[in-house]
């Protein structure tokens, strides 16, 4: 009973309602990729993950965003953001965060 096969294909009640999961490794991954986007725009500083994380983690994150009835889901809508963006910026867009935007410079009146 159980093994991996049955940890990937369980289903889950979250907050956000009832889902088909992957393995939470991924949904662990997802935090710290995202939330690092959101301190580096707001520290000024470059958003770097490796493309292939930040591909892997979007692929993810569009796929459990379709599975969540209409209105579940606990992000903003997603934002427009270019095609050919970073990976990284085009899962923070995603998940509802502006990718254009960027802290202001000390000094800036914003």
């Amino acid at each position: 009973m159980g093994g991996p096969a049955s940890a990937v294909c369980r289903t889950s009640r979250a907050i956000c309602g009832f889902s088909s999961l992957k393995p939470a490794r991924t949904a662990r991954q997802r935090r710290p990729t995202v939330h690092g986007w959101d301190l580096a725009q707001a520290t000024g500083q470059p958003a770097l993950f490796p493309d292939r994380l930040a591909e892997q983690e979007l692929a993810f994150t569009r796929h459990a965003l379709a599975d969540l009835p209409a209105g579940r889901s606990p992000f903003g809508p997603p934002q427009p953001v270019a095609t050919d963006a970073p990976a990284i910026d085009r899962l923070a867009a995603c998940l509802g965060r502006d990718a254009a935007w960027h802290t202001p410079s000390p000094g800036s009146g914003a």
